[in-house]
């Protein structure tokens, strides 16, 4: 009995070895990410992973959504907040010049975190300090300029990001990294609305929220300070203007083919996928219940198969595994199709499931072949340009897909033929899109794949046909 419970001690304190539970929760067992010679910013960029997700969770999102509600917003400006993020981007182009003039990422982003984030957090001393009617447009202006700064940082955050962590590793990496991502996105927005209904959505249940961003801000500022520096070592060795920040990427045809594709496909999507949560909502009278149960089983598997998808980009590489996530997204979304009010029972939780597939692959995939393509030489300039483009897709997309379902919901064929046909014929049009645009693809490095054959199968005539002169 007695070496049964020194056993069970031994157990008991392996259990709670920090070194342990890194190498066996975190790293799950895998030699190269244990013993990496970078090991120590791969953890700290784990915490600065959980803390920024924190704070981006307490200060956005349907938090910052409410907060305009709670100061008087109208519902077009509820609606524009959670894009304010994304519109900001689009002007990032124009801080190029000045950002890779930055030779020392570290202290950058040590000192815009200090700066962006808490900017944020002064929101909510609007009503204290700020006349009802000027309270909107100063909270329009400060979230703007928050997030637009942030964006900026997550450029530098970017490149450091990709100096430190060794290539070999980096898929494995970045799906670890984002299990944690996912996790803290998925119980933070919980109990911020647990903690937003038992104050009566009132002043002091925001104030409890802010509050909190400021600890996980500097959390984030420790992480930061413990990762290993890193250096723009391209800094100040090219004088930029506002047109080299857009001919220089045009310039790159690899870089442009990458950026294409996702132009393409971020505009397809979105037409449809952006209004999901309204077509439940309104249209489906689909519970907040079942959306949030919805919401934690997407997260649970996205953390589950997070790991694979890793394993996958280092194994296969990093672009048959973007081809292959938006294989999963044509499934996705061809189960919205199908949701109507009889079988959203079925196909809403069908399409969950696969989203967090397609989700969870996407995030990986995406980062590692967009850095693969970048050039190391002024990478925070490339950065800048594909998000300003995304995010100028991300604002015209919902537009466009709006425009197209206010004419389909104008037919009275469609109405009488379909259930909500302005919904489904949206998504259908996403679905025939993004087959079209991978068959494209496919065809496409076929013709490259024979065009190179064939260059190779003359190169090999000439050379025999030398060796026989030559004889």
């Amino acid at each position: 009995m007695i070496g049964g419970m020194v056993n069970w001690v031994k157990k008991l304190s392996r259990i709670l070895d920090k070194k342990w539970i890194i190498e066996k929760l975190v790293y799950q067992n895998d030699s190269d990410l244990i013993n990496s010679p970078r090991r120590k910013s791969q953890d700290f960029f784990i915490l600065q992973a959980i803390a920024g997700s924190a704070t981006m969770c307490l200060i956005s999102g349907v938090v910052l959504s409410g907060y305009a509600i709670y100061l008087g917003a109208s519902d077009e400006v509820v609606s524009y907040v959670p894009l304010i993020s994304s519109i900001s981007g689009i002007f990032i182009v124009f801080s190029m010049p000045i950002l890779e003039k930055f030779r020392n990422l570290k202290k950058l982003v040590f000192t815009m975190n200090l700066i962006c984030k808490p900017l944020i957090v002064l929101i909510l001393f609007i009503p204290l300090l700020v006349p009802e009617k000027l309270r909107i447009p100063v909270l329009l202006i400060i979230i703007f300029t928050g997030f637009f700064l942030n964006l900026v940082m997550n450029l530098a955050i970017n490149s450091w990001f990709v100096n430190v962590i060794p290539l070999k590793i980096r898929g494995r990496y970045i799906a670890i990294r984002q299990i944690f991502a996912v996790i803290v996105s998925a119980v933070v927005p919980l109990i911020s609305g647990i903690v937003l209904d038992l104050t009566g959505k009132s002043y002091k249940g925001f104030a409890i929220l802010f509050g909190s961003a400021l600890v996980f801000i500097l959390l984030e500022n420790y992480a930061f300070w413990n990762i290993e520096d890193s250096y723009n070592e391209n800094a100040g060795t090219q004088k930029l203007n506002i047109i080299d920040v857009f001919l220089i990427p045009l310039r790159n045809s690899e870089f442009m083919k990458f950026t294409c594709k996702m132009i393409v496909f971020y505009l397809l999507l979105y037409i449809s996928a952006s209004f999901s949560q309204v077509y439940m909502i309104r249209y489906l009278y689909v519970s907040y219940t079942l959306i949030s149960v919805m919401t934690a089983l997407n997260a649970v598997i996205q953390v589950i198969v997070l790991p694979w998808w890793g394993r996958i980009c280092d194994l296969r590489g990093n672009k048959s595994a973007l081809n292959l996530s938006i294989w999963l997204f044509v499934g996705d979304i061809f189960m919205w199709f199908m949701v109507s009010r009889g079988s959203k029972f079925v196909f809403i939780p069908m399409a969950y499931i696969i989203g967090a597939f397609s989700n969870s692959s996407f995030a990986v995939a995406s980062f590692d072949r967009k850095f693969s393509v970048i050039p190391e030489k002024c990478r925070m300039l490339y950065d800048g340009f594909y998000t300003a483009a995304i995010g100028l897709v991300l604002l015209v997309a919902p537009y466009i897909g709006g425009k197209i379902k206010t004419f389909l919901a104008a037919s009275d064929f469609i109405k009488n033929s379909l259930e909500f046909g302005e919904f489904r014929i949206l998504y259908a049009i996403t679905v025939i899109g993004l087959i079209l645009l991978q068959l494209h693809d496919v065809l496409k490095e076929r013709k490259e794949k024979r065009k190179t054959s064939s260059s190779e199968d003359v190169v090999t005539g000439i050379a025999c046909a030398d060796r026989e002169i030559n004889t």
